[in-house]
């Protein structure tokens, strides 16, 4: 059973917002931290990203509606031939 939780919500990129946060004792001592979406649209995705994929287990992956539209391929890929999809 997890005795602490925190949340994260709406990040959009925010690298620097998103460090002081992490930074936070109540946050930086949760068992588990659930990532509730809208985490990477923004000035930093790459960056913001690697931070919470190295939160490693404690961290619980709530995809939003911003980040569906980042890893749906759009379909101008699909007509290029290309196999992935544009980010932004």
């Amino acid at each position: 059973m997890v005795s602490s939780v925190a949340v994260l919500s709406d990040i959009h990129g925010v690298l620097p917002a998103l460090e002081a946060v992490l930074a936070e004792p109540a946050v930086r001592e949760a068992e588990a931290i659930v990532l509730t979406g809208d985490l990477a649209a923004g000035p930093q995705p790459v960056e913001t990203l690697d931070l919470l994929v190295s939160l490693g287990d404690r961290a619980h992956w709530v995809r939003g509606n911003a980040d569906r539209e980042l890893t749906q391929p759009d379909p101008a890929c699909r007509s290029s031939g290309r196999s992935i999809g544009v980010w932004w």
